[in-house]
């Protein structure tokens, strides 16, 4: 999305002149942490106009990620709020904000927004910074956060439990390393180096982990976009998901050093979805251990 083609203003598409009175935004997103995180950009471009409130039902995940936004305020909205669907980083690489005017319509994506300057900043919590770092281990260590599940609704992101097993297990090699695990179904369980937090955190408590990590290995999931967004050293398991449709970490987020390790297969792109016939779900992330620990080698070097 770096490279999107220029958006209509925002200013021109609700004939809101820059003198007058500042707007007022109501927005949603449906999607999860990734979504929101990933536009980020679209909603401090709306700040330049007005104050963007975000509405009060939704999603655990997706509150997360807004209670860290610099750009957002929580509800009510004041009367006269515009509301405004932000649709996710779509396969076009257009950020998009849906006029919810056009519910009727089935939601006609109307472009709003220019986005000239693709960053992205977080308003960290300190009394939850402070119980992220708690967590940490007291050894000297650099941490490394593991996460190999994505979401229920995407379970054909997740690495298979098997294949999970064996990578935990690689990574003792590691003995400079704290391994955290940040998300998991089943427990990896703590290891010579290995510690598991998986279901020990909340949602707005992991993504101020990741803040605090030194590294980074995981699959497509809301959690990787925050590393990613966080500029950590990291490798990306995309297996069949990185080319083709979908948003790319490295290139999507601008990531200095970052590696997505990506399948070259028929089934390329995948959305994840049964309906595209994937009998095999995981197959592509069962990636050797040995494969993820080089790529892991070469984003730490690089960031010495």
């Amino acid at each position: 999305h770096r490279d999107a083609s220029p958006l209509l203003s925002v200013l021109n598409d609700l004939d809101v002149e820059p003198q007058q009175e500042r707007q007022a935004f109501v927005i949603n997103c449906y999607g999860g942490i990734g979504d929101v995180i990933g536009q980020y950009p679209v909603l401090r471009a709306l700040t330049k106009v007005g104050t963007v409130y975000h509405m009060g039902r939704i999603r655990d995940k997706c509150a997360a990620a807004y209670q860290v936004c610099p750009y957002v305020q929580p509800g009510p909205p004041p009367a006269g709020a515009i509301p405004l669907n932000i649709g996710p980083l779509d396969h076009r690489d257009a950020p998009v904000c849906w006029g919810q005017e056009s519910r009727n319509v089935g939601y006609e994506r109307r472009n709003l927004v220019v986005v000239d300057e693709w960053r992205w900043e977080f308003a960290w919590k300190p009394e939850v910074m402070a119980t992220a770092a708690a967590r940490l281990p007291n050894n000297g260590k650099r941490n490394l956060g593991l996460a190999l599940n994505a979401a229920d609704a995407y379970q054909m992101r997740s690495m298979p439990f098997e294949a999970q097993e064996a990578l935990a297990s690689a990574l003792e090699r590691l003995e400079d390393w704290n391994v955290l695990v940040l998300h998991s179904r089943r427990s990896l369980g703590d290891g010579a180096n290995r510690y598991d937090l998986g279901g020990r955190t909340s949602a707005v408590e992991a993504l101020h982990l990741i803040h605090l990590l030194d590294a980074f290995i995981g699959v497509d999931s809301g959690l990787a976009h925050v590393a990613a967004a966080c500029r950590i050293p990291a490798v990306f398991l995309m297996g069949a998901v990185g080319k083709g449709g979908h948003i790319r970490f490295t290139e999507g987020y601008g990531h200095p050093n970052s590696i997505e390790l990506c399948r070259d297969l028929d089934c390329q792109p995948c959305w994840h979805d049964s309906k595209y016939g994937c009998n095999k779900p995981g197959r592509c992330l069962a990636f050797d251990p040995d494969e993820v620990l080089s790529a892991f080698r070469e984003v730490v070097d690089n960031a010495l």
